[in-house]
């Protein structure tokens, strides 16, 4: 088969079809323009192309425009030349036979020149044409002989330079295009990010980049074939290449190309170091892009370029958000998201059997969470202290015995805990990832947080996730929330999320006041123990434990106190049916030293923490062998305290309850429900203080004294429970029962344990000192004369005026007419003084007025 042949009917088609060979002979698909022609044949093919290269090959030997290809090729980018029919072949022979690039001498074996200096024996239109053609060629990053690339600059900031064999009248204008240049080289070592980086949110800047340096290459390949027959002149070509690439200069000045760069680097050779700021890049990029739109917001071509570039950026970041909120899943392969997950537990396809069995889904983060479980236990609130409110906090090891001493024993214990910890501390959200778009307001990244996680909750414990987007509003696209992946602005955003949290937050409100987990009614569960509100049972706990009460805790058995308690519970509080829930424990310090230490956290400006055993020795004791005076430390060893000083009660709450009743909660609680538990056993001390004491009923400023005592307990427990605990719990229940979200749960609990601890004088320093002071006092009293003779009577009737003055004295404290809860106290003091006795004494005055600054005025001594 003869090549002349094949070629030339390889030519006759393309006439037949109106085209010439010159059009089509810098195709980069050959065979495809081969077969287009009609040539099927492999053989025939092959020959043809074999003819075709070597036809390209004589074509650039003999073309004038042959020597202006790249020298170097630092983009990577194939352009397409067109020859120029209008140079004269024969007389750039001469120069075209030294002149030409190393590619092109490689192509046509003629000598490469390495000093151009032929440039200027060319008419002026000619070196105009082939400066154009330089011109050209560096526009897509091809360095030549006039248009030379260093790639070693390009760190530097510029990477082409214009030779100085170009004449000075052309060598300005070639100077003008060197930005274009530099940013398309710039630019198109970020196109990498597309498929090397470590971040998606890099990736879609690079797939970004990547389109607009095609594009603009595509617009670039237009100027090169301007014409058939005639080229461009060099001006032309210049105003062309500033016009096409005004907007690629512009990029490069945008983009933080540091950080890409730098970022790029440690996804190609990773350290330690690199590996843990990985996370940081995407936020940074977005954060960046965002404070450029702000500030170029009045440009109209700079803003819609900065947010071409936000919008697709944010794509695979809106696409996380997205799922984080509506799925509970968190699909974040670099670690960019600000949301991490802390345990991701393995647990087994969730079936619709084990979905009716499980009250709770603690089984799926068991063999996670066992080895971290040593750190969590037991100060307050027994088994449940071992989280917070998702802190992720722990406490001592010594807390941890402490803890087991439950009902359940140690290993349901265990379990519960595990259960509130993995879902507590499962995931966490990381400040420093929050891009500024969901940093105002600041609760929006608390919404997403608590958004994801309440789906989390309803897809593990197996309730249907809510319909996301179904509610009209402006945000509202689909019935699945799918306008969130779309960036609209940050208003619109804020709005999606609002929604998309109120709707996972009411999902989770329902399951919480569903049956299966009933908040309401373990609310009323805890009402009765915590707040005493049947005091029936308290009476039956303490007359059958009044001999383990009074006992150093070390000397009691945990199970006979439990024994005990739920004994009297089932007796009085059997129709509860939460009421097995209940247990005691032994808390690691007194009432007031827990109150001495949340006092000076408060004043300090520290978020009040769970005191922990290991640290009770710092705290000022409340007694001590010397009597008399509260914290003297004076007349001997502090003694132990009692059983009765430490007990608090437990609640075996499981998750998900624990979402709103956490430890906190708990603790909180206690507080209340030891205060309650101190003045009613005084009362009882008081009442049988003539069956136990038969000294004091010698003295008849004893009589006195204890009605003194019992008048002013009494009243407390009436105004406690009347005029504090029953009003703000009404109004607690009320509003939880018409809440619309988790987070106003939580609120109206901290609302109402900061009106009760007001006006149960818990929250103020001076006035609860003043209270113990009142209720050591009627201890001391019981205790006074109970290893009397005949030589301590003088000594006893001293230490009666000494108690009685004490008492007058703290109670005047008490009812001094200062501060935010002087008014609600004024019904207490009131009923108190019912005879005016005190006030006629000058012991203290009430003040019906709330904006009285006067003190109480103290009894004269």
């Amino acid at each position: 088969m003869s090549s002349t042949t094949e070629w030339t009917r390889f030519l006759t088609s393309l006439e037949k079809r109106g085209i010439r060979f010159d059009q089509v002979q810098l195709a980069t698909n050959r065979q495809e323009v081969i077969r287009a022609a009609g040539i099927t044949d492999a053989l025939s093919i092959a020959v043809i192309e074999t003819e075709w290269q070597r036809n390209v090959l004589n074509h650039c030997a003999g073309d004038g425009n042959g020597f202006a290809a790249s020298a170097t090729n630092p983009s990577g980018i194939r352009t397409v030349r067109k020859s120029s029919s209008s140079l004269n072949a024969n007389s750039l022979a001469p120069l075209s036979s030294q002149i030409v690039t190393p590619a092109a001498a490689s192509l046509s074996g003629l000598p490469a020149l390495d000093e151009p200096s032929q440039l200027s024996k060319l008419p002026e239109e000619l070196q105009d044409t082939v400066i154009a053609a330089e011109v050209l060629t560096s526009a897509v990053g091809l360095g030549g002989l006039f248009m030379q690339y260093t790639p070693d600059a390009a760190s530097a900031g510029g990477g082409f330079s214009v030779s100085s064999l170009v004449p000075p009248s052309m060598r300005h204008l070639c100077e003008t295009v060197l930005p274009v240049a530099d940013a398309f080289v710039a630019l198109r070592c970020i196109e990498k990010a597309e498929y090397e980086s470590r971040s998606l949110v890099l990736m879609a800047l690079g797939e970004v980049v990547s389109e607009i340096n095609t594009s603009y290459a595509h617009q670039i390949s237009k100027l090169q074939l301007w014409s058939e027959g005639r080229p461009m002149p060099l001006m032309g070509v210049v105003s062309e290449v500033l016009r096409v690439g005004h907007h690629i200069v512009r990029l490069r000045q945008v983009l933080p190309m540091d950080l890409i760069q730098t970022a790029l680097a440690d996804a190609a050779a990773p350290t330690a170091s690199s590996s843990a700021s990985s996370g940081l890049v995407g936020p940074r990029i977005l954060n960046h892009l965002c404070d450029q739109v702000n500030k170029f917001s009045g440009s109209r071509e700079d803003h819609e370029l900065l947010m071409l570039l936000l919008r697709r950026t944010l794509v695979p970041y809106l696409r996380m958000l997205h799922r984080w909120m509506h799925t509970g899943v968190l699909d974040d392969p670099y670690e960019e998201f600000f949301i991490s997950e802390v345990y991701r537990p393995a647990r087994p396809a969730p079936t619709a059997a084990n979905h009716l069995q499980q009250r709770h889904v603690g089984q799926f983060f068991l063999d996670a969470l066992v080895p971290s479980m040593t750190s969590c236990g037991g100060g307050y609130g027994g088994l449940s202290d071992g989280v917070g409110s998702g802190n992720g906090g722990g406490n001592s090891g010594s807390s941890v015995a402490a803890g087991t001493q439950g009902r359940y024993g140690t290993s349901r214990r265990t379990a519960a805990q595990q259960d509130v910890a993995a879902f507590d501390r499962r995931f966490s959200l990381n400040k420093s990832l929050i891009p500024v778009f969901l940093n105002s307001p600041s609760k929006m990244a608390k919404m997403i947080f608590f958004a994801g996680k309440y789906c989390c909750l309803l897809r593990e414990y197996g309730a249907p996730l809510p319909a996301f987007g179904g509610a009209a509003g402006e945000g509202a696209g689909s019935a699945d929330g799918s306008s969130l992946l779309t960036w609209s602005g940050a208003d619109q955003l804020q709005r999606q999320v609002q929604e998309s949290f109120e709707v996972a937050s009411g999902a989770v409100i329902q399951l919480l006041f569903a049956p299966s987990i009933d908040l309401l009614g373990h609310l009323r569960s805890l009402k009765l123990y915590f707040l005493q509100e049947r005091g029936d049972w308290v009476v039956d706990f303490l007359d059958s434990a009044d001999s383990l009460l009074v006992e150093y805790p070390d000397r009691v058995k945990a199970h006979s106190m439990q024994v005990l308690l739920q004994a009297a519970i089932a007796r009085s509080c059997a129709s509860d049916p939460y009421h097995d829930l209940i247990g005691c424990t032994f808390a690691g310090c007194t009432l007031e030293e827990l109150l001495q230490e949340q006092h000076r956290q408060r004043d300090s400006g520290r978020e009040t923490v769970r005191i922990e055993e290991g640290g009770i020795g710092l705290l000022p004791t409340r007694r001590s062998t010397g009597g008399g005076n509260n914290n003297d430390g004076v007349g001997g060893e502090v003694d132990a305290h009692r059983s009765l000083e430490l007990l608090q009660l437990e609640a075996d709450l499981q998750w998900p309850l624990t979402l709103v009743l956490d430890a906190k909660v708990l603790q909180r609680l206690n507080v209340i429900f030891r205060l309650l538990i101190w003045v009613k056993t005084c009362e009882r001390r008081l009442c049988e203080l003539w069956y136990t004491n038969e000294i004091l009923g010698e003295f008849s400023a004893a009589y006195g004294l204890k009605h003194q005592f019992v008048q002013f307990l009494r009243q407390f427990q009436f105004y406690a429970a009347h005029f504090v605990l029953e009003p703000l719990w009404s109004r607690l229940i009320a509003r939880i029962g018409q809440t619309d979200s988790v987070f106003a749960i939580s609120q109206a609990l901290t609302e109402f344990f900061d009106g009760v601890e007001t006006g149960l004088v818990l929250s103020s320093t001076q006035r609860f000192r003043s209270l113990a002071h009142i209720l050591e006092l009627t201890e001391r009293f019981c205790e006074v004369g109970m290893h009397s003779s005949t030589a301590t009577m003088p000594l006893i009737e001293a230490t009666l005026h000494s108690v009685e003055d004490q008492f007058l004295r703290a109670l005047s404290e008490l009812a001094s007419p200062v501060g935010p809860d002087y008014p609600q106290l004024v019904p207490l003091l009131t009923w108190i003084d019912f005879s005016r006795f005190y006030d006629q004494n000058n012991v203290y005055h009430v003040q019906h007025s709330s904006s009285s600054n006067c003190g109480a005025s103290t009894r004269n001594e």
